[in-house]
């Protein structure tokens, strides 16, 4: 029985010194993953209502290690890097079998701190969001040691990291599952991205200047929405038109460098020009509507000036010119109407005025053919006063006819 008990005394110790004295020790700097069991105690697993009460209760519990394996980290001057392709992987090791923390998009700026192999270390996303079990957080600060810190609120996600007795933590309460605490990463948590989808954008301070000039176009941006809504919310004449159209240029001008904002606020902008056409329109329309009532009423005899009439449509082309313009930068109105030339047609009839007192009329004249109207004119070009009775051509190039019978037309120039 000696002889037994002396015999396995021997092979336990020869055992254990093949472990120490081994012929392949292994890498030294790459923590042990192999070992199942750990004195260390996961305080999110043992306070987790799903899990049997014996493992809660256990001091000795099977614990998921934090997943990074770190292999020839070095650090390096930190710099502020720019990813250069969209749909870019933040993984949580320096390895493609890593997990995925989410993918990046192109132009995305990080902090980058060291450098693994064939990747860059970098810090936490500001955005990035990670979870403690509420049970050992008591008005922010932890209670207990070892405390899991998971890449998501339940017990089967990555730790990133451990929080110990003392540690302030702040956070809310997780939307996805009230028992977990959404907290900010812990400094000591990187992440890495391949190196060669990232270019250096410039030092370390870069990331946080193109960040607060982010955020202050993104608030540029909602400012002039908010004004825009605000004044085309007023009446046609109390409209600043002029202070709305600098709010976004401005944007434009001095957030080129953020395109989707630029472009954001380009489309708004023209989008707010077709509403301050309309209301435009609108506006003189009715103004001439008003005025020809009253002309009405009154049984006057008096004759409106040709010229107050050429001039009581030029608000409408100017506007129509605007329109034009913010599609055809740096071009004047003599340009706008030679581009008018190209769709023009010729429309041959005798003229009329066209006194009917209407809204949204189309034309102060209109041309008749065989004693039918062809078509409404108005011009501020050609005083077209002088012309009535007569038989014409006219050049003319389409306008709205407001749903009225027959088509409209400004005139360029008559022809006798």
């Amino acid at each position: 029985m000696f002889k037994q008990v002396s015999l396995l005394c021997t092979s336990v110790l020869a055992l254990h010194s093949s472990t120490l004295f081994g012929d392949n020790p292994g890498d030294a700097s790459e923590p042990d993953t192999g070992s199942i069991f750990t004195q260390s105690m996961p305080f999110d697993l043992m306070q987790d209502s799903e899990k049997p009460e014996a493992e809660a209760k256990s001091a000795i519990v099977l614990e998921q290690p934090v997943v990074k394996k770190i292999k020839n980290e070095a650090p390096i001057r930190p710099f502020t890097g720019k990813v250069k392709s969209n749909k870019v992987r933040l993984r949580l090791g320096p390895d493609v079998d890593s997990q995925i923390v989410k993918e990046l998009e192109k132009g995305t700026l990080l902090s980058v701190v060291g450098e693994s192999d064939d990747f860059w270390v970098v810090e936490a996303p500001r955005e990035t969001k990670a979870y403690v079990f509420r049970s050992f957080v008591l008005d922010g600060q932890v209670e207990g040691n070892r405390v899991n810190v998971r890449l998501q609120p339940n017990t089967e996600a990555p730790v990133l990291a451990h929080l110990n007795s003392g540690d302030r933590v702040e956070g809310t309460i997780s939307t996805v599952s009230n028992k977990w605490l959404e907290v900010t990463p812990p400094p000591s948590v990187h992440f890495y991205v391949a190196k060669n989808y990232v270019e250096n954008f410039g030092g370390p301070e870069k990331k946080e200047i193109y960040e607060n000039k982010l955020r202050l176009a993104k608030q540029d941006m909602v400012a002039a929405e908010q004004f825009a809504e605000s004044e085309m919310s007023k009446n046609f004449a109390g409209i600043d038109f002029d202070k709305i159209t600098h709010k976004f240029q401005t944007i434009v001008q001095e957030y080129a460098e953020f395109s989707g904002i630029a472009e954001k606020a380009q489309e708004t902008l023209s989008k707010v020009q077709e509403q301050y056409l309309d209301k435009r329109i609108s506006y003189l329309e009715s103004k001439t509507y008003e005025e020809d009532v009253i002309a009405a009423k009154s049984g006057s005899d008096v004759k409106v000036n040709p010229t107050d009439k050429m001039k009581g449509w030029e608000p409408v082309e100017e506007a129509l010119y605007l329109s034009w313009v913010s599609v055809n930068d740096c071009r004047d109105m003599g340009e706008y109407y030679d581009d008018q030339k190209l769709a023009a047609q010729k429309i041959s009839g005798i003229l009329e005025s066209y006194q009917a007192p209407v809204k949204c009329k189309p034309g102060d004249y209109f041309l008749k053919q065989d004693g039918l109207p062809v078509g409404y004119l108005y011009s501020t070009k050609v005083n077209l006063e002088d012309f009535i009775g007569k038989r014409i051509t006219c050049i003319g190039t389409p306008r709205p006819n407001n749903n009225f019978a027959f088509p409209a037309f400004f005139v360029l120039e008559v022809q006798d």
